[in-house]
C-alpha cells in the first residue's frame, strides 16, 4: 500500500512540469491546403543539425513537438517524393506553445531525372555527387517513418511468421513451423546496436560453436556508423532506383553485408531492401541473404510487408577436405521470416494482404480424368485439402516456396501407396495439375519385373498386441496349392516370403487369383494365426493385416534353393520334403522353397526330381529359427556331345542388338576368345566389372560401385567363403531364365550370387549387358536393374 501510494505522489509532482513544457504545434498542409498524413516532422536546433524530437502528422494533418528547454528552434519535414522543408527559427520560452503551420508544397524530387554515376562514395556522398545524397535522403526518410510507426506502438498488426528447413538443394521443405500472432506493429528482428556490428561483424560464432546472423535494424540503417562502414553508388532498372551499398576497402576482413535498397522511380517511396553477406566462407557468400519489402499504409505510415533470412547450416567434412585439411559442407537451408497480413488502427484498417491461396486439379494419369476424394497435402507443413467431384482443391495461407505435394487416394490406399510430386508456390502461381497413377498402374512397380497380369497382390500391415509395428526378425509367408494338369490331379504347393518393412508394412506379388491363399506371419517374439483369403477371379489386390497377439510357437523354417552342381542353375519342381513330418515344398523357377512350420528338433530332408540324383540328409531346427541351405543336385542322364553346324537363330537378340541401347557380343566374337574364362571375355564390355573371389569365382558388379539400397545384396555362408564383398551386383538371365535377382535380401534368407566362370565360353551363343534401367528391354526390367543386366544365350542344336 506505501509503495502504491509513493508513485502516485510521483505522478502528481511530474504533471506540472508536463504541462508547462514548451511546445510547437500545428497542421500539415500541401499548396491547396488539404492536411497531408505521415509526414516527418522534426525539431532541431537552429542549424537544423540537432534533432531533439520528431512525429508523423496524423490523419488530420496534425503534429506537436515538444522542446527539451527554452530556446531558438527550427522545424523540418521530411516527405516522399520531395526534398526536406526546414522553417525559420522559432523562439520558444519557457512553459509557451507556439502553433505553427507547414506548408510541404516544395520541388517535387523526381527519381526519372536522377542521374547514375557508376563510381562508388565511401564515407561521405559528396565524392559521388549531390544524386547519391539525394536518394539516400529518400531511402532515410522511408526508414525514419517506419521506425516511427513502430515506436508509436499504436498499430495492430497481424503476421504470419515461419521457420522452414528444406533441403540443400532448395527443392523439398524439411520442416516448417507457422505462427499467425495480433500485437502492435514491429520491424522483424532485433539486431545488435551498430557500434557492435562496425566492430565484430554481421556474421559471429558462438561458443557452442553455433553460426548467428544478423540482419540490418532501421537503427542500423539509420545510423552515421553504417554509412562510414560502407561505399555506395546508384542502380537502375526499367522502373526502380537503387542505391547499392558494399562494405568499405579498409572491412575486407570482417563479415559484413552488400545490398540494394530499392525505390519507385514514380513516387520515390521505399519498396525493397535486398542483401547479402559477404567476407565470409564460399558457402556462406553464396546461400546466406536476406530481404524486405515495404510498404505505405493508408495513413501514409511505412510498414515492412514481407522479411526473410535464409542462413545455410553447415558441417564439417573432412573428406572434402582432405587435401587441404578439413573442409565444410551444407547440410540444409534455414529459412526465417514472415508476412504482413493486417495493420489497424483501432476498427481503421490501414493495409491488408490478398491471402496466398494454392489450386489445382487431381487427374487420374491414365485416363485424364479428374480424381474426386483425393486428399492432397503439403508436405513439411499442415496444410490439406479435399478434391471435389471435378478434381479441384484449394489450400489458403501458403507461404510462397517450392513444396513437395503428397497425393492420397482411394485406389492407392489400397495398396499401402502414395503420390508425390513438386509444385512452386508464388504470388503468380498457375492452378497445378497434378496427374496420380491408379494402383494398377503401380503394380509392375511396386513387384518389379515379376509383376504378371494373370496374378494378384496382397498388401497389409503387420501389428503387435498393442497396435504399433512390430516388424523386427519378423516374416510374412502366403502358401497356396495350385492344380496343374487342366486340374486332373497333380497338386503343387507353392508359396513366396516377405519381410516387411520398418512400420510393418508387406506386400507378396505373384499370388494367384480365385485360390485360397493362407498367409502366416511370425517375429521373434511373436506369432498370429493363420489368416485365409481369396483374390476374386476379376480383381487384382486384396489386403490383409495381421496382428501378432500370440507367444512365438516352438517351430522353425527350412528354406534355401536347388541348384545344379554343374553350373549353378537353378532347378524348378524339385520336391523337397520331411518325409517324416508329412510336410513338403516343391521349388520354383528360381529354385527357391520354403517350408514352415517344422518343429524343433533333427529331422530327416529328402531332396528329388526326375533326371536328377536325390539327397538324402538330415538337418537340426530350432525354435523360432529359420535355416537356409543350398542344396546342389548331379545329373544322372549324360547326353551325347552336342554338335554345332551352323549359327542358331535369335531373334529377340538381334531385335535388341539393332536398337543399340546395350552392349553384344555374338558367337563370332565368342569364337576368337574360346579357352578364356568368362570373366576375362566380359572385361571387354564397357559399364561392367569382375569382382574376382578365392580360386576361380567371379561375379558381375556395375561400375556404379556400392549403393545403399541398391544391389546391396546378402550373403549366404557359400559366398562369404568365396570372398564375395558388398557391392552392386546385376542381374544374370540364362536363356532368359533369371538365375541371380540381385535384390536386397534379409540375412536370414539370402541369395546365392551367380559364378560367372561356371559357364564355359565355348557353350555360348551369343551375350547382352545392359548398364541401368534406362538401357534395360522391357523383358528384363524393372525396379532391381539398376546395377546391370547380365544376359547369357547358351548354344542349341540346329
Amino acid at each position: 500500500m506505501q509503495r502504491r501510494g509513493s508513485a502516485s505522489c510521483a505522478a502528481l509532482l511530474l504533471a506540472p512540469a508536463l504541462l508547462t513544457a514548451q511546445s510547437l504545434r500545428g497542421l500539415v498542409v500541401d499548396g491547396s491546403g488539404a492536411p497531408v498524413v505521415g509526414v516527418v516532422v522534426q525539431m532541431t536546433d537552429s542549424t537544423a543539425t540537432t534533432v531533439f524530437s520528431r512525429v508523423l502528422s496524423n490523419a488530420r494533418g496534425e503534429y506537436r513537438l515538444v522542446a527539451p528547454a527554452a530556446g531558438s528552434y527550427r522545424v523540418r519535414t521530411l516527405r516522399i517524393g520531395f526534398r526536406p522543408l526546414v522553417s525559420d527559427a522559432v523562439t520558444l520560452a519557457a512553459g509557451q506553445e507556439v502553433t505553427q503551420r507547414l506548408t510541404v508544397d516544395g520541388v517535387v524530387f523526381a527519381l526519372d531525372t536522377v542521374r547514375v554515376i557508376g563510381r562508388n562514395s565511401c564515407r561521405s556522398f559528396g565524392d559521388a555527387g549531390a544524386s547519391t545524397f539525394a536518394v539516400w535522403e529518400q531511402v532515410r526518410t522511408a526508414l525514419t517513418n517506419a521506425q516511427m510507426t513502430v515506436g508509436a506502438r499504436s498499430i495492430s498488426a497481424t503476421t504470419v511468421s515461419f521457420a522452414r528447413t528444406l533441403e540443400p538443394d532448395l527443392r523439398r521443405v524439411r520442416d516448417q513451423r507457422m505462427q499467425v500472432r495480433t500485437d502492435f506493429v514491429a520491424q522483424p528482428w532485433v539486431g545488435i546496436t551498430p557500434d557492435s556490428l562496425h566492430r565484430v561483424g554481421y556474421v559471429t560464432t558462438d561458443a557452442e560453436n553455433a553460426t548467428n546472423y544478423y540482419a540490418p535494424g532501421f537503427e542500423v540503417l539509420l545510423s552515421d556508423i553504417f554509412v562510414t562502414d560502407h561505399c555506395f553508388k546508384l542502380r537502375r532498372d526499367d522502373k526502380r532506383l537503387g542505391i547499392e551499398f558494399e562494405p568499405a576497402p579498409e572491412r575486407k576482413d570482417i563479415a559484413d553485408l552488400r545490398g540494394t535498397l530499392w525505390l519507385d522511380r514514380a513516387t520515390a517511396e521505399l519498396r525493397r531492401l535486398e542483401f547479402r553477406y559477404v567476407n565470409v566462407s564460399f558457402e556462406q557468400e553464396d546461400n546466406a541473404r536476406g530481404e524486405m519489402d515495404f510498404v505505405r499504409m493508408r495513413d501514409g505510415g511505412f510498414a515492412i510487408a514481407r522479411w526473410s533470412i535464409r542462413m545455410p547450416v553447415l558441417e564439417l567434412d573432412i573428406r572434402r577436405g582432405a587435401r587441404n585439411g578439413a573442409g565444410t559442407r551444407i547440410t540444409a537451408i534455414r529459412f526465417s521470416g514472415g508476412e504482413l497480413s493486417l495493420a489497424r488502427r483501432g476498427a481503421d484498417t490501414l493495409w491488408s494482404r490478398t491471402p496466398l491461396v494454392v489450386t489445382g486439379v487431381v487427374m487420374d494419369s491414365l485416363a485424364g480424368t479428374p480424381l474426386r476424394g483425393a486428399y492432397v497435402a503439403l508436405m513439411g507443413t499442415q496444410l490439406g485439402a479435399v478434391s471435389d467431384d471435378d478434381g479441384r482443391f484449394s489450400m489458403s495461407g501458403v507461404i510462397p516456396g517450392e513444396y513437395t505435394v503428397q497425393v492420397s487416394t482411394a485406389s492407392l490406399d489400397s495398396v499401402g501407396a502414395i503420390h508425390q510430386s513438386t509444385i512452386a508456390v508464388t504470388d503468380g502461381a498457375t492452378p497445378a495439375r497434378i496427374r496420380v497413377p491408379t494402383a494398377s498402374q503401380l503394380a509392375a512397380t511396386l513387384c518389379g519385373s515379376t509383376a504378371r497380369k494373370a496374378t494378384g497382390i496382397v498388401f497389409g500391415q503387420l501389428q503387435g498386441v498393442r497396435g504399433a509395428s512390430n516388424s523386427d526378425g519378423a516374416e510374412v509367408t502366403a502358401d497356396w496349392t495350385e492344380v496343374t494338369l487342366g486340374g486332373a490331379s497333380a497338386p503343387a504347393p507353392r508359396h513366396v516370403s516377405v519381410r516387411p518393412n520398418a512400420t510393418g508394412q508387406f506386400r507378396v506379388c505373384d499370388v494367384p487369383l480365385g485360390i485360397a491363399i493362407t498367409i502366416r506371419a511370425s517375429s521373434d517374439s511373436s506369432g498370429a494365426d493363420p489368416l485365409e483369403i481369396r483374390i476374386p477371379p476379376d480383381g487384382r489386390f486384396i489386403r490383409a493385416d495381421v496382428l501378432l497377439d500370440k507367444p512365438a510357437p516352438a517351430i522353425g523354417v527350412f528354406a534355401g534353393m536347388v541348384l545344379a552342381d554343374s553350373g549353378k542353375i537353378p532347378i524348378a519342381d524339385v520336391e523337397v520334403t520331411f518325409p517324416d513330418l508329412a510336410r513338403s515344398a516343391t521349388t520354383n523357377e528360381r529354385g527357391a522353397f520354403r517350408i514352415g512350420e517344422i518343429p524343433r528338433g533333427t529331422h530327416r530332408v529328402l531332396a528329388r526330381r526326375f533326371g536328377y540324383g536325390p539327397l538324402d540328409t538330415k538337418i537340426e531346427i530350432g525354435a523360432r529359427q529359420t535355416v537356409v541351405r543350398q542344396i546342389l543336385l548331379s545329373r544322372v542322364v549324360t547326353l551325347n556331345p552336342v554338335a554345332v553346324t551352323e549359327r542358331a537363330v535369335l531373334p529377340l537378340f538381334e531385335e535388341h542388338r539393332r536398337m543399340g541401347l546395350g552392349q553384344f557380343l555374338t558367337r563370332e566374337d565368342l569364337a576368337k576368345q574360346e579357352g578364356r574364362t568368362m570373366s576375362a571375355v566380359l572385361t571387354s564390355l564397357r559399364g561392367l566389372q569382375i569382382r574376382k573371389g578365392v580360386s576361380n569365382y567371379a561375379w558381375v558388379i556395375s561400375n556404379r560401385g556400392v549403393r545403399a539400397g541398391a544391389g546391396q545384396a546378402t550373403f549366404d555362408i557359400f559366398d562369404l567363403k568365396k570372398g564375395a564383398k558388398p557391392g552392386c551386383y546385376a542381374q544374370v538371365y540364362i536363356d532368359r531364365n533369371m538365375v541371380y535377382r540381385a535384390r536386397t535380401a534379409s540375412p536370414s534368407n539370402p541369395e546365392p550370387l551367380f559364378d560367372i566362370n561356371s559357364i564355359k565360353v565355348e557353350s555360348i551363343e551369343a551375350i547382352e549387358y545392359y548398364a541401368g534401367p534406362s538401357q534395360t528391354p522391357m523383358e528384363y526390367g524393372g525396379a532391381d536393374s539398376i546395377c546391370g543386366v547380365l544376359v547369357i544365350h547358351t548354344r542349341r542344336t540346329p
